[in-house]
Order: structure tokens, then sequence, then C-alpha cells
């Protein structure tokens, strides 16, 4: 048998363990792990952030669960009227002739067995025709109806106070003072001249970020899958709203909260065998009926009890408690404190049909 240092020698290890290779290749393998691990984060960061902004539209701007049809009404901008200016009638979108734009010279025939109109006749037919015809080409206001893009969700955005103000431009920068020479001339204000062009540089405001509210409208928009540059929200939009809405609404109305209070039983007395002191040892707790509380076990509990019943918004509905003698006499102390008759007939009196809240008992288990 071969010894155990031969035997390590003879193990199998890579080629490449120790080599310069070997380690920037270990580096770039904890650079990639580190990068994607970033970018999961990232990712969650963002989508948490625009289910927020849905909230916010769902909560805020629609108030309540509303159907596709309904809510794409509602957040509908109002139309927009415009003025079509009129063409002369008759008239041709080009001047030149039908041969040279290659149609075809309208049909001057008149069908069978119909005579040419008299000269009076046809001057007042044509009269006729072209005062109708001014008419029905009279300028008519046309209205064109805005769809609910990006921007006419941001406004809405802005209008719940949920997001902040957008920027403002900046303002000029004001300008110098005149000064004058020991003569009281004025003296000429420096041109700043741009070396490119040779012209005199002109000041332009920076243009301006996007709000917080547009980039939220734009987050929405990624989310449904519409281009947030030339998409619009439509009824089928809204009834995916609608349905996700609702859906939020049902799970948080079935929730069901449960508050669990663990309270330790107020200092007991330990048998008589052990003493009373906290550093004798204690004795078995059924030994001699098991122990019961001490003064001081009552104030403790007493304390515990009122800490309890000035929380606001919470009564206890189940007590349970140990079997132990203490654990019973710190149950019942502590409904003789939460379980106040005064305080059950008034939270019964408040709701009509409610039927009255029995007394507060510890169960033993």
């Amino acid at each position: 048998m071969a010894p155990a240092q031969k035997v390590e020698q003879m193990s199998m290890k890579p080629k490449n363990a120790n080599t310069a290779e070997a380690a920037a290749k270990r580096d770039n393998l904890i650079q990639t792990q580190a990068i994607k691990k970033l970018q999961r984060q990232a990712r969650g960061f963002v989508i948490r952030n625009i289910l927020h902004n849905i909230h916010i539209l769902e909560d805020e701007v629609l108030k309540k669960p509303t159907p596709g049809a309904k809510a794409w009404k509602q957040l509908l901008p109002p139309p927009i009227v415009e003025a079509v200016k009129a063409s002369r009638p008759g008239s041709r979108s080009s001047s030149r002739a039908p041969s040279e734009i290659g149609e075809k010279a309208p049909n001057l025939t008149l069908p069978i067995g119909r005579r040419p109109a008299s000269p009076a006749g046809s001057h007042a037919g044509s009269h006729l025709s072209g005062s109708s015809a001014r008419e029905r080409h009279a300028s008519k206001p046309r209205i064109v109806q805005p769809q609910i893009t990006t921007t006419v969700l941001a406004e809405y955005f802005d209008k719940t106070g949920c997001f902040p103000p957008p920027p403002q431009p900046a303002e000029p920068p004001p300008k110098p003072e005149p000064q004058y020479d020991e003569y009281g001339d004025l003296i000429p204000e420096e041109v700043e001249i741009d070396p490119a062009t040779g012209q005199p540089v002109v000041w332009e405001p920076e243009p301006l970020p996007p709000s917080a509210s547009q980039l939220a409208a734009e987050g929405v928009f990624t989310m449904l899958g519409l281009d947030p540059a030339e998409g619009f929200l439509t009824e089928g939009t809204f009834q995916r709203i609608y349905n996700h809405h609702r859906m939020r609404k049902r799970n948080k109305a079935s929730r069901t909260h449960v508050r669990l209070v663990v309270v330790q039983h107020g200092d007991s007395n330990r048998s008589s065998a052990g003493g009373r002191g906290p550093s004798d040892p204690p004795a078995s707790p059924l030994a001699r009926g098991g122990r019961e509380l001490i003064p001081d076990g009552w104030t403790q509990v007493t304390r515990t009890a009122w800490a309890l019943r000035l929380c606001e918004g919470w009564t206890p509905k189940l007590l349970l408690c140990g079997s132990l003698p203490c654990s019973r006499q710190s149950s019942e102390r502590l409904c003789s404190v939460l379980d106040d008759p005064d305080l059950r007939e008034a939270r019964g009196s408040c709701l009509p049909g409610v039927p009255a809240e029995e007394p507060l008992q510890p169960l033993t288990w």
C-alpha cells in the first residue's frame, strides 16, 4: 500500500489551477454573476415601480373598478374643433390639363333621347348648381378626437398629487448693468463669438428632462405592451386594467388579519423547598399544586393588561392559557381588565343588527 503522502501527490488536479489565465476566468465569472444579480434587482425595482403607478391609476384616477368602455370615456380628452379651408367647387389639385397627367377627358356626350337644354335654362341651371356647390363646400369645422396618449395620462397623474411637480424652464441670465468710462461714455458690452460659426452666441434654455408623471405614464404603456411614443390606450386596454383592479379589491376584501399577542405570566412563587428567591433553583411546577402568582406578579399582569387595553383598534376575541395556576390567574386578570361591559355594549350599539358580544373568558389547553 502506498503512503498517504504519495497518494496525495498522485491525486488528479486541473492543469491550469494556479495560472493567471485561471484567475482571470474566475474573476470574469464572479463579475458576470454580480452583473446578473444587479440586473435582476434592477428589473425587479422597475417592475415594482410600474405596478405602483398602475395602482395609482386604479385608485387615484379611476377611483373604483370601472369597465373598459366607461373608463375609456372617462379619461378621453375633449374633442378639438379645427377650421378647414374651403376649396372652390370644380377646382383641381393640379393646374395641368388631363392629357398632361394621363387622365381621360370627361365624356361630354348626352344620353340617348335627351335634348340639349336651352341657353337660358342652362344658365339658370348652372347658376343654381354653382350656388348649391358653394354652400356645400363652405368652410365647416372639423371635429378631431384626441386619443389617450402618455401626455394625457401624465396630466391625470399630475392631478393626483402623488408625483413631484414637473421641472420649470430656466430663466435667462440677467443683463449686465451698463458701465461708463471716466468721460461718461457708454462702454460697449463684450459679445461672445462662437468660433465654429463666427456668430454671436445666443443663450438658449436647456431642454427640460421628462417629469416624474411622464416617466410613470411611459412605464405604464410599456407594461401594457404599447409604444410610449405612438401608442394610446383603448377600451381593451382599460378592460385589462379593470380586471386587475377588481381582482385587487377582491383579494383585499377577503384578506383576514390575525393579531397574536403572547403574554408571559407574572412572577410566581417557587415551592417551599426551593424558596422564593430568583437565584433559588426552581422546583417542579406541579409540585404541591403548582405555582401561584406573588404580589409582584399580580402587579406585572395588571400593568400588561392596561397596556393592551389602551391599544386602539384592537379587541381580543380569544384568550388561551396554560394549566398552571399562575397561567390561569394571569389570564383571569387579563380578562377582568380587557373585557369591560360598558365598552362591549358601546361597540354593540354602534352597529345595528350586530348581536351582542359575549364576555371574554380564558380557555385552558
